[in-house]
C-alpha cells in the first residue's frame, strides 16, 4: 500500500510525452445563432420542446414539460449565459441558472443546457427540430 504521500512523489516524477495536440479555436456565440425550436428528454423519458428567439427569449412548446427562460452573452467561448424556469417536468429544479454549452463533439445534439440549483445539476441535451 502507498500512503498518499508517496503517491503524489510519484506523481511528482512523472514524465508524460503527447504525440501531438492541435489548437481548438473558440468562437463567442451569439443568441441569434441558436435561434429555432429544440427537443430536450428528461431522465424520465418525457420530451420537452421549446423555441429560442433570436432575442434570446427561451419558449416553452406544446409538450407537458414547459420549459422557458432566457439566454445572453457570455464571456466564456462557445457557451451563453442560460436562466431556466421548469414547470410539470419531473425533478427539474423550478428555477436554475448557468450555461448553454456549444461544441460539435456533442452531435447529433446542437448543444447542452448545463444549469444548476442549489445543489442539483441540470444538464440537458437539446436536438434541433
Amino acid at each position: 500500500w502507498y500512503s498518499l504521500t508517496d503517491f503524489f512523489f510519484e506523481l511528482s516524477n512523472l514524465l508524460l510525452d503527447l504525440l501531438n495536440s492541435s489548437a481548438v479555436p473558440s468562437t463567442v456565440l451569439n443568441v441569434a445563432s441558436v435561434a429555432r425550436s429544440y427537443t430536450v428528454r428528461l431522465a424520465s423519458g418525457t420530451a420537452a420542446a421549446f423555441t429560442i428567439s433570436s432575442g434570446g427569449d427561451i419558449v416553452a412548446g406544446s409538450t407537458s414539460c414547459k420549459l422557458s427562460g432566457k439566454l445572453s452573452a457570455s464571456t466564456l467561448p462557445n457557451t451563453l449565459k442560460a436562466s431556466l424556469t421548469a414547470s410539470s417536468c419531473g425533478d427539474l429544479p423550478s428555477q436554475s441558472d448557468g450555461y448553454l454549452v456549444s461544441d460539435s463533439d456533442y452531435a447529433p445534439a446542437t448543444f447542452r443546457l448545463l444549469t444548476y440549483s442549489g445543489s442539483t445539476l441540470v444538464d440537458l441535451w437539446a436536438y434541433a427540430e
